[in-house]
């Protein structure tokens, strides 16, 4: 009779996942197609560097996340011990040396302390920016002609720069803290008396030795000040960067011009060649003409003094105009071409 195949053997005959499914061409497959459809859609547009505030602000929050679990693991870690009994070794020396827990809850607050805080902040800021950003697309949407840019690159790239800096600085406070978490902690569980015995050094004048628990009581003090001193200074780390980017963090960059003395009629032409498009293919065609007339000095840029000209001549409120122009080249004016015709 045939012996019964083992569990182990029967897995075994099944082979490997790789086997049954081609990986490298799967993957090679999806990352051309993210690459050249899901990015190539999203920069075609003036709307990229707002989009794009959404993923950086996330990003930012995930690390700040990583940086405050991380730490918060290493403390349970380094807090809980089945081995070490802190009360059996240290009863009756002194009472000092009796609130030997207290020293470690002290130092377990502060770690957990910072993870807690950490985790509310990147809460906090994530929504406040969030918020900001769509109070601001909302605003932009109120443009009577669709015209406008809601964030221009200038502006868009400092956000980006400052969401990554909150989370660099946690992600940095966070390891840091990770490596002295250990020792910072369990040097209280593991701290006991050689062979068990009481020892304490002896006066070098009388001989006589020093009262039971004083090098312990020492050697507390000394610690628990480098420990809170050292918390202290990895924990400015975040606290610094969170701080630093709540104070420039903006979308407004307060942009004001002297608007041009143009005629409403100089832009006729540019709203007349607008409705004679009828496909991206088109627009491509006919978007050089609306650039000329667009481009008050001839310089080849339209620059957001001009762009912001433009709105307040044809009938946005000034605030408005200043507030959402933007600067474009040729490249950067047929993206509109993108925004409005599909296809």
């Amino acid at each position: 009779m045939t012996p019964p195949i083992s569990s182990t053997d029967m897995f075994a005959s099944l082979g490997t996942l790789s086997g049954y499914m081609d990986f490298p061409t799967l993957i090679n497959f999806f990352h051309t197609l993210v690459q050249g459809k899901v990015l190539s859609t999203i920069f075609d547009t003036r709307d990229a560097s707002w989009y794009l505030v959404y993923f950086f602000d996330m990003f930012s929050l995930t690390m700040s996340f990583v940086g405050a679990a991380c730490v918060a693991v290493c403390v349970v870690e380094a807090t809980v011990d089945f081995e070490k009994g802190l009360y059996a070794n240290y009863a009756k020396w002194k009472d000092f040396t009796n609130q030997i827990a207290v020293f470690e809850v002290i130092i377990m607050t502060l770690f957990m302390g910072w993870s807690l805080v950490t985790t509310i902040l990147a809460l906090v800021w994530a929504d406040d920016v969030w918020k900001k950003l769509e109070a601001r697309i909302a605003e932009a949407d109120t443009g009577k002609f669709g015209i406008e840019t809601p964030l221009d690159w200038d502006k868009a790239i400092k956000v980006y720069v400052l969401l990554m800096l909150t989370g660099l600085t946690t992600l940095i406070s966070g390891y840091s803290l990770t490596q002295v978490a250990e020792e910072a902690i369990d040097f209280f569980a593991e701290y006991e008396a050689i062979n068990g015995e009481k020892q304490e050094a002896d006066d070098k004048t009388t001989g006589d030795d020093y009262p039971t628990g004083v090098s312990a009581q020492n050697d507390f003090i000394y610690h628990t000040t480098t420990a809170v001193l050292g918390w202290f200074v990895l924990s400015a780390i975040s606290i610094g960067g969170q701080i630093f980017s709540m104070q420039f963090l903006t979308f407004d960059d307060g942009f004001t011009c002297e608007i041009q003395n143009v005629s409403a009629s100089h832009y006729d032409a540019a709203f007349a060649t607008r409705s004679s498009m009828t496909d991206r293919e088109s627009c491509y065609e006919k978007i050089p003409e609306i650039f000329k007339i667009l481009d008050l000095n001839g310089d080849g840029i339209i620059e957001k003094c001009e762009d912001a000209t433009f709105m307040a001549t044809v009938g946005e409120d000034l605030e408005y105009a200043l507030k959402f122009s933007g600067r474009f080249d040729l490249a950067a004016l047929k993206m509109v071409c993108n925004e409005n015709f599909k296809y």
